[in-house]
């Protein structure tokens, strides 16, 4: 009897080629109703996800699109306050044109100051207004300044003495009326008619330098009435697009226009806007037909343009009001509401309950 006999059996060696048998670690195959459970949890994940990808996708859209609405309604209305504004002075001139006394070739001086006088205390906006004699004279005027002074080489009495005529805006020193400005005007806009006696005869040209100052108050009104709305600057620029009113940094600076070709695609041949193509509120007028290409202060801005198209038989003057806002405040509603619904369409998405198999 060998020693190795005598050793309890767990101590005794084991043969060479014996290896000790192994357990089956490998994972329980699944039963039909584990993988079925499965299923339906990544069905219910998938489908929570894409519910919330769609909702972020629609509701940004929407919020996003209210932003553009907002300024746009903004910049059309803005248009349309200034070009009533204006023909309230463009019709004085045409009713001024019109009275006996200033037709009247044998009336006094002293008579046609005085009827321009009235006229200057009754519209406000009116800063000078003057009549002159087919040389160019300037015969009388509301308030004195200039009488007996020549005009014949101004812009508004060469072109006056010809049509009705409707100047750009500018400040009260680059003209001939040598205004002292009241308060802070800065400034003006040059309107003159020719004046005709019964007979249909050119007598003379009816001048008047109107403020802008109206503009610069309306435009901040407008802007504390928005308060709430951060970051909304309102802008006029003239034909070419320099920068007439608006934040002191900007004045003079030129911003660059383009036609919108897709409001373009949105009103019919007559310019009025097609039916159903734009959201009820702006399509009310047929201003809003540019759009802003390039900014001078190179920012990022949501933007509309209203383009002043005329009132009854005020012409217009085809200058531009820009509404913007940076873009980033304007979609930040939106982004907020992104987020908030991708976490919670997460939330769903890990909380949603497996079914339990049997």
């Amino acid at each position: 009897m060998s020693g190795d006999d005598t050793l309890p059996e767990t101590y005794r060696p084991r043969p060479a080629g014996r290896q000790k048998p192994q357990m089956n670690r490998g994972k329980r195959p699944l039963n039909l109703r584990s993988e079925m459970a499965i299923w339906a949890a990544l069905k219910a994940v998938t489908l929570t996800l894409a519910l919330t990808a769609i909702s972020v996708v629609t509701i940004t859209a929407h919020i996003e699109r209210e932003s553009h609405d907002d300024v746009a309604i903004l910049a059309n209305d803005v248009a349309q306050n200034f070009d009533h504004r204006m023909s309230q002075s463009y019709r004085m001139m045409e009713m001024a044109v019109g009275l006996d006394v200033l037709r009247d070739r044998w009336a006094s001086p002293y008579q046609k100051s005085a009827a321009l006088a009235n006229l200057q205390i009754t519209f406000a906006d009116c800063l000078w207004i003057g009549l002159t004699d087919r040389q160019g004279i300037v015969t009388a005027t509301g308030d004195g300044r200039r009488e007996g002074s020549d005009a014949h080489l101004e812009p508004w009495f060469v072109e006056g003495s010809r049509r009705a005529m409707i100047g750009d805006l500018h400040r009260p020193q680059d003209m001939g009326l040598a205004l002292q400005p009241i308060g802070e005007v800065e400034r003006v806009i040059d309107l003159a008619r020719p004046v005709r006696d019964p007979l249909g005869n050119v007598t003379g040209v009816l001048g008047a330098s109107i403020s802008w100052k109206w503009a610069q108050e309306f435009r901040a009104m407008l802007l504390r009435n928005r308060s709430g709305t951060a970051g909304i600057e309102i802008l006029v620029t003239d034909r070419s697009g320099r920068i007439l009113i608006g934040p002191s940094q900007l004045i003079d600076r030129t911003i660059k226009f383009a036609p919108d070709a897709v409001l373009a695609l949105r009103h019919n041949a007559n310019g009025m806007p097609a039916p159903g193509a734009l959201d009820s509120r702006i399509g009310l007028a047929n201003t809003l037909r540019l759009k802003v290409t390039a900014w001078p202060d190179d920012g990022d801005y949501i933007s509309a343009v209203g383009t002043g198209a005329g009132y009854q038989d005020f012409p217009g003057l085809g200058w531009n009001i820009v509404v913007r806002q940076p873009r980033a405040i304007a979609y930040a509603p939106a982004d907020l509401i992104r987020d908030r619904l991708v976490m919670v369409g997460i939330g769903l998405a890990v909380l949603s309950p497996p079914q339990s198999a049997a």
